[in-house]
């Protein structure tokens, strides 16, 4: 019934009354029919092709627009080009976790508003010197950051990049602090922790989301690292194979050995070193410009 219908509809578009039906000009007309319905078909199939390649492209360029506000472009080329199935690769590579001190409390004491604008400037304050000294922005947990130096090839000064990208966080972070005070606003802190050591590296990819990523115990250590400035009241602390992976380190600056300590989750204690800031200001190699008046974590002011 659906066929003589479709044939009612269609003969006058192709030229044929309704009382002109023969056994040829029936076969003829479901032969044209056929073809309007195969080229129908196509039609549809391609229509659909093409809007789900334009997402698609739509979807890609705007995820490595994402991504290049954070990796360089070698980098987001080996993310974007990643299949859905991981491709992590065992490699060294220098961590950075970074966290701002104090956040929770000083987001209590604020207007609604002004905290709205601060996630922002924090992020983009944190992002240029580590990005500035090679780093990549894994990924940003609530205040805190963290930071893979050694992707996606490790080079000879993935740990020296680590160390200066923590000290322009520091810095950036105590210029910062200085304006806000300059401003009637509470001074900011925060706490940078760096190891170095052999990690599972590579990118993540779903539907939604690329990013590239790092695994393993060094992650560990160096988020426990991070961990331990705020117990003693340090703004940068580094582990003992940050500084053997880097020995150009302890030629140019001062180190301050602090105790071995027992990070949770560890059986062995790990060997923790400060940097001695007054050093730090009198190496003009190290490039870390610190604010007028701002205090560092040894109460002198610069």
């Amino acid at each position: 019934m659906a066929l003589w219908v479709a044939l009612l509809l269609v003969a006058p578009a192709i030229g044929v009354g309704v009382n002109a039906w023969t056994s040829a000009t029936l076969t003829a007309a479901l032969g044209r029919l056929a073809i309007v319905g195969l080229v129908t078909f196509a039609l549809s199939i391609a229509v659909m092709r093409a809007r789900r390649t334009l997402t698609r492209s739509l979807t890609e360029a705007h995820l490595r627009a994402n991504l290049s506000r954070y990796f360089s472009p070698q980098l987001v080329d080996e993310i974007a080009n990643a299949g859905d199935a991981p491709s992590f690769r065992p490699q060294s590579a220098a961590i950075l976790f970074a966290d701002l001190r104090g956040f929770t409390g000083l987001a209590e004491n604020v207007a609604a508003d002004k905290v709205a604008y601060f996630p922002n400037d924090y992020r983009r304050r944190i992002s240029e010197p580590i990005t500035k000294h090679h780093g990549t922005i894994d990924k940003f947990i609530g205040d805190g950051v963290m930071a893979i130096f050694g992707v996606p090839q490790p080079r000879a000064n993935d740990a020296r990049n680590a160390v200066l990208g923590g000290l322009a966080v520091v810095s950036a972070i105590e210029q910062w602090s200085a304006e806000r005070v300059a401003n009637g606003l509470p001074p900011l802190r925060v706490g940078v922790g760096v190891h170095y050591g052999d990690v599972i590296a590579g990118p993540l990819r779903d539907a939604q989301r690329l990013e590239y990523t790092a695994i393993g115990d060094t992650v560990n250590i160096a988020a426990r690292i991070e961990r331990l400035t705020a117990d003693l009241g340090e703004s940068l602390l580094i582990s003992a194979d940050v500084l053997a992976s880097a020995p150009d380190l302890e030629t140019n600056l001062a180190w301050v050995p602090l105790s071995a300590h027992f990070l949770r989750g560890r059986s062995q204690p790990i060997e923790i070193y400060r940097p001695d800031w007054k050093t730090i200001e009198s190496s003009g190699q190290m490039q870390v410009a610190w604010p007028s008046g701002a205090k560092r974590r040894d109460g002198a002011s610069s």
